[in-house]
């Protein structure tokens, strides 16, 4: 009989910190900025009977775009690098493939344009770029990063002139692209994103907002003190809190009955008196302003919904090239790559931020 072989697989990382939204040096704004593709926002509120208005609002209000079959070539355009890149930040990724089987495109509000491509369209493409990250032993993905705002980006540049090139005659690339779009002038619509692609006789309109709401009775809360973090001394620790959230999130029996078949679970910290505990998820493509929004109207509402805490968990896409900035982003196992805000009613936060296998931490 043979020997088991032990094969061990590259596995995720959580990150956990702890602050103050009033702490001068607090990084909330920037760590939201720098995640650039948002799938989903969730929202846990404890002791809340019904979902506050404002969060509907703010994300069924969302101004993102499907832009169909749009050639890669316009993404260089002139045009858009004026009107959109440079007046503001533009977000925009390929949608509907695979990071790890197909060709993927990201513009980010830095004005780079970032091509994850497969071995054979990197050598047809004729662009100079360097291996991806993932796979290590296997160099199957070759990323391409072009800087739209460099000043020598422009026609009749030689830089220019040869992406041109590559994108028109060698290979004519098309994507579905999602896309955001926030202006630097407040007094500027974001759909004019979607009003200067269907005057370029692109197929464009709003990506569509899904909701999913629920309310559960009697549930078991943990009791978290944000003040108390020496976990080595405690009952629980900062991953039990986040196993809860993810627990609760899909909707798991956490009521922790002996006699339940399916689940056994419990919190192993104090939990709060059984209360009402509401739930929603809003998915479909979501700017990090939205999210800074969301953030902090519920910090502003603490006290007057009576909450002891809330979560809100943002959700990237799995086949994103990109997590965080310009961080390279694979699959593997999975395409995680997340983060979770606990808020306080004395605006302190804890902050989990989930990587997944196939993820550039650093």
């Amino acid at each position: 009989m043979a020997a088991p072989i032990e094969k061990s697989l590259p596995i995720g990382k959580l990150v956990f910190e702890k602050s103050s939204f009033k702490n001068e040096k607090s990084k909330h704004e920037e760590f939201i900025e720098d995640h650039h593709f948002n799938y989903a926002i969730s929202c846990i509120l404890p002791n809340c009977k019904r979902i506050p208005d404002i969060l509907q609002s703010s994300c069924v209000g969302e101004k993102s775009f499907l832009v169909q079959d749009l050639p890669l070539i316009e993404v260089i355009s002139l045009d858009l690098i004026e009107a959109f890149i440079k007046r503001g930040k533009l977000r925009m990724l390929s949608h509907g493939g695979t990071i790890d089987g197909d060709d993927c495109v990201a513009v980010l509000p830095t004005g780079h344009l970032i091509l994850h491509l497969s071995k054979d369209t990197y050598q047809q493409l004729g662009l100079e770029g360097k291996p991806s990250q993932f796979p290590k032993r296997k160099k199957s993905k070759y990323i391409v990063d072009i800087d739209l705002t460099s000043p020598s980006f422009k026609p009749g540049k030689k830089g220019y002139n040869r992406v041109k090139w590559c994108f028109k005659d060698r290979l004519g690339l098309k994507f579905n692209f999602i896309a955001t779009w926030t202006p630097s002038d407040n007094e500027v619509c974001p759909s004019s994103l979607q009003k200067y692609f269907t005057m370029k006789g692109c197929k464009c309109k709003p990506v569509k907002i899904k909701c999913n709401m629920k309310k559960y009775n009697d549930v078991l809360v943990p009791d978290i003190d944000p003040s108390q973090v020496d976990f080595d001394n405690m009952d629980y620790s900062y991953p039990d809190v986040f196993e809860w959230l993810g627990g609760f999130s899909c909707g798991i029996d956490l009521s922790c009955n002996p006699d339940d078949y399916l689940s056994t679970y419990s919190f192993n910290g104090p939990t709060r008196p059984p209360a009402t505990c509401s739930y929603v998820q809003y998915s479909g493509y979501f700017s990090c302003q939205t999210v800074q929004s969301i953030i902090k109207s519920i910090r502003d509402s603490m006290e007057e919904w009576k909450l002891p805490w809330c979560s809100v968990t943002v959700q990237g896409f799995m086949d994103s090239p990109l997590s965080w900035k310009q961080r390279e982003h694979g699959y593997l196992n999975n395409g995680d790559n997340l983060y979770t805000f606990i808020i306080f009613p004395d605006d302190s936060y804890w902050l989990y931020s989930a990587y997944g296998s196939y993820d550039l931490v650093s």
